[in-house]
């Protein structure tokens, strides 16, 4: 099933639809579905909340609290700054300087590399990102064998010192 892609603009921003062939109806004509790309209304890149939500995480850990703590310190649910760390949505600015504050990080702290030649840091965050993901779908066994073989790599390249 091929997908149909077309630009679908309102009065504020450009949305996109996407349309999938379903089937036939019983008159021989093609059935259509569509479904929404999910779109920033304020055309924020995915790879900015991505970015923004790694380091809104890094300082927190950092700082050994949770996102329950850190939560309750912004006046905001443990929800919403789970939302905000895997990058799902960008915190309004208010919010993303209350985090900082409670942090004890200048803002700038969550705009670094944006912007500049160290698109390659960028992309080790975004890489960082989705091997964290990854290893929160995997059994503790399954979790073990990848460290190890992460540890093997790492050692096989000659840059690793193979410490715990």
């Amino acid at each position: 099933m091929l997908p149909l892609r077309y630009a679908h603009h309102s009065a504020s921003t450009p949305k996109y639809r996407t349309l999938f062939r379903t089937g036939e109806s019983s008159h021989n004509a093609v059935r259509w579905s569509s479904s929404f790309v999910p779109n920033d209304n304020r055309g924020v890149s995915m790879n900015l909340k991505q970015q923004i939500g790694l380091k809104v995480r890094a300082a927190r850990l950092k700082r050994s609290l949770t996102q329950e703590q850190l939560a309750e310190r912004v006046d905001k649910t443990a929800e919403s700054i789970s939302n905000i760390e895997r990058g799902h949505v960008t915190p309004p600015l208010d919010t993303l300087a209350r985090i900082a504050q409670e942090l004890d990080t200048p803002m700038t702290f969550f705009f670094e590399d944006i912007g500049t030649p160290r698109a390659v840091a960028r992309n080790r965050l975004e890489l960082e990102h989705r091997l964290r993901s990854l290893g929160e779908e995997l059994t503790d066994a399954e979790l073990r064998l990848s460290v190890s073989i992460m540890e093997a790599i790492k050692t096989q390249s000659g840059n690793g010192d193979n410490s715990p």
